[in-house]
């Protein structure tokens, strides 16, 4: 097998037709479009509406009738281009998507609305040479704009200011030399950052590729990674897919050549070669991990601010109770597998740390007098706290494990690396459920797991205060504490 890796800067302008300061994301693009269609259909709408009031009538308009028509019709208009994808980035960037796009549905929006003013018998109040006129006006307007946009959006992403999804494409090389790579990336929303090759069909080289795909995705901080594969070969295919999934990103598959020549046969447009098909979705949104990062940050302060005389207490009494440090520092594997230090009040007389962590068991000789209330109550958890407004973790999520841990089971439990698609929590599902404490079996450990697949996959701010709630409740008595 032999890697080539190709990375392609899109950062420097050659243009410079743009010097905006704050990059946009291509996923606000649309909405900023659909906001000048509605502008220029207005527009359209009232200029039209007083030049022919004033010209062929020698009336006044009125123009707030035609400002709720104009609104009307771009209301219409932008479902039926929202329901076809045309305000996606791709789709914003054929330059056949106006003749294609933009007309016939106008054509719809504008037979549509005088047939509805036909039968409700409102033309009286709405003069039907107005909106003759302003259907052409409109109409010209709109294909002038995505006509500009055809100019301004290359240039604007080659110069930075739209800031596109990174991506690390991994590939088969046959398909990957059949592949117009400056096409691709100019008819998608992401840059490529790297390209890693592949050759020949064995375990070892779809191991390797994989591997290097993971490493290559968390250097360059990608948002995404792509897979071009014969689609005939399944065993490639899942062999890839299966590794990436320690990775919390998602991951898209490219249609080979037969594929996208079967497109092109069904009458598919050109640009459906690039078209991506999701095997692995990202765990969260954008909008839910600012929602579950809200919350996290407004309970973590308010949790640090009622209980700090509490916490001052506790340390304390840590430091009364045995000799070391008041606080337990490990390292600990978080969000994508990365480790960092978690805060613990010390309640053993040990603080193993590195390859070798035993974990801890009932009536473990290793636990001092004040610990063994303290995990029994999990306060020793409160100093975690601070690694949620840190970042590293947060309220809810699959509890972190020493590195050594998570080195042993992801070798055991194949599903064991979505644990790592979100931060870990102070609490989580599988705590409620009664799974925490030591996993002396392999069942318990996979127990756990599946409880933590489940609670990345059914995700929601409601699951999140259900599972805080239920958590409170369990510190009154918990059996499985120790």
């Amino acid at each position: 097998m032999s890697l080539q890796s190709v990375r392609l800067d899109h950062g420097g302008s050659t243009s410079g037709a743009f010097h905006w300061r704050l990059p946009m994301s291509v996923a606000s693009i649309g909405f900023l479009v659909a906001i000048v269609d509605f502008a220029i259909i207005e527009i359209a709408a009232l200029a039209s509406a007083i030049a022919y009031h004033r010209m062929f009538l020698q009336t006044s308009a009125d123009v707030e009738r035609y400002a709720v028509v104009a609104a009307v019709c771009f209301a219409n208009f932008a479902i039926i281009q929202i329901a076809r994808g045309s305000y996606s980035f791709r789709n914003l960037l054929d330059r056949r998507a106006a003749s294609r796009d933009v007309t016939p549905t106008w054509s719809v929006v504008i037979l549509a609305t005088l047939s509805l003013f036909f039968a409700l018998k409102v033309g009286a109040s709405v003069s039907r040479g107005a909106i003759f006129l302003f259907a052409p006006v409109a109409l010209y307007g709109l294909l002038s704009w995505r006509a500009r946009l055809k100019t301004w959006l290359p240039a604007a992403r080659e110069s930075g200011a739209i800031s596109c999804r990174r991506a690390v494409l991994v590939a088969d090389r046959g398909e990957l030399n059949r592949l117009n790579l400056s096409r691709l990336v100019q008819f998608s929303d992401f840059d490529l950052l790297a390209t890693l090759a592949f050759d020949g069909q064995a375990d070892e080289t779809f191991r390797r590729a994989a591997d290097d795909a993971i490493m290559a995705a968390r250097t360059t901080n990608a948002d995404m990674i792509v897979v071009l594969a014969n689609w005939a070969d399944e065993d490639a295919i899942d062999s890839l897919v299966d590794r990436l999934r320690v990775l919390p990103l998602p991951v898209y598959l490219l249609p080979d050549r037969r594929a996208a020549r079967r497109l092109r046969w069904a009458g598919v447009r050109q640009r459906a070669n690039y078209e991506l098909i999701m095997l692995q979705r990202a765990p969260l949104s954008h909008v839910e991990r600012f929602v579950k990062r809200a919350f996290d940050v407004i309970a973590a302060s308010l949790g640090l601010l009622v209980l700090s005389p509490a916490l001052l207490l506790v340390a304390l009494l840590v430091k009364l109770d045995s000799k070391g440090p008041v606080l337990f520092r490990q390292e600990r594997s978080g969000f994508d597998g990365r480790p960092f230090r978690i805060l613990k009040f010390r309640t053993m007389t040990v603080a193993e740390d590195g390859d070798d962590v035993r974990q801890a068991s009932r009536n473990d000789p290793r636990v001092t007098r004040l610990g063994g209330w303290l995990r029994c109550t999990s306060i020793d958890e409160l100093p975690q706290l601070w690694n949620v407004l840190l970042g590293d973790m947060s309220i809810v999520g699959p509890r972190p494990h020493a590195v050594a841990h998570t080195r042993q089971y992801e070798q055991l439990i194949g599903s064991y690396a979505f644990r790592h698609h979100v931060k870990p929590g102070l609490t989580g599902w599988a705590q409620v459920h009664g799974l925490r404490g030591a996993t002396e079996a392999l069942e318990s450990m996979q127990k756990r797991v599946e409880h933590d697949v489940y609670y990345i996959g059914h995700w929601s701010l409601l699951l999140d205060v259900s599972i805080v709630l239920r958590t409170a409740r369990l510190l009154l008595r918990d059996p499985a504490a120790y």
